[in-house]
């Protein structure tokens, strides 16, 4: 008999450590399932499963493994009391993850962010803080967040600026009705109410009435300030709602 080629002998030995590296290797535990704990979707535990099944003798016989099982978000409501070793509280808030062996590697944390830093704005100071539901004028200042924003200068767009939805830098729309300035240091310091001359002329007109009509040249009385109803085609504005003497619309 000739010998066997050298080759085969060498591919006959190979076998075992080929077949050896395929198995497959299980991933370790999770923390046990503990009825009660905080879980929110995507949150991992593990726990033991019992099966009880009769062998051909006619005796039962009960086995276990430990799986691991991930939170539902759809049904997180459920994870703190929902045992996933019960079959059906587990299919109500859990999925099964599979064998586990040994235990799970923390999770891996991210680090935190850090929120973006802005150059001090131009102006003197800080302003007072933003307040949901206040009403801001054109060109007014808030703060949030030690950063400073103005509200839009834009006709009625103001309107906007006290709204929940567009709190400055924390909202979808927020640039819509304003515009960031920076950060700042300090407070501004408050201004003091403005003067004007006396109107030649003796004593004060009627006080402004809002529910009056008002024609080009028709004088007023307004918080101990003389103020004059503008030449047509302005004059029309001159009783209308949201241009009363010194509001936000009044110069119009």
């Amino acid at each position: 008999h000739q010998p066997l080629p050298t080759t085969m002998y060498k591919s006959i030995a190979l076998l075992p450590l080929l077949t050896g590296s395929a198995t497959a290797q299980t991933p370790g535990c999770h923390p046990q399932w503990r009825s009660g704990t905080s879980y929110t979707g995507g949150s991992l535990v593990s726990t033991t499963i019992y099966t009880t099944t009769t062998n051909s003798d006619g005796d039962e016989v009960t086995t276990s493994e430990k799986k691991n099982f991930e939170c539902q978000t759809a049904n997180e409501a459920h994870c703190p009391q929902y045992d996933p070793a019960v079959p059906a509280q587990q299919a109500g808030a859990w999925t099964d993850e599979g064998v586990c062996t040994g235990t799970a590697p923390p999770p891996v944390t991210s680090i935190p962010t850090t929120s973006p830093t802005h150059p001090i704005w131009s102006g003197a100071g800080c302003p007072e803080e933003w307040v949901e539901g206040a009403e801001y004028d054109n060109g007014e200042l808030a703060l949030v967040d030690g950063i400073v924003y103005r509200c839009s200068e834009e006709q009625f767009v103001n309107g906007w600026c006290g709204n929940g939805g567009y709190k400055p830098g924390d909202s979808q729309h927020w640039e819509t009705a304003w515009t960031l300035l920076g950060g700042c240091e300090g407070t501004i310091a408050p201004t003091g109410s403005p003067t004007w001359d006396l109107p030649s002329g003796l004593g004060c007109p009627e006080p402004f009435d809002e529910d009056a009509s008002y024609e080009e040249g028709d004088k007023v009385e307004l918080q101990g300030v003389v103020l004059q109803c503008k030449s047509w085609p302005n004059s029309a504005w001159c009783g209308r709602t949201g241009y009363e003497p010194l509001g936000p619309n009044s110069d119009s």
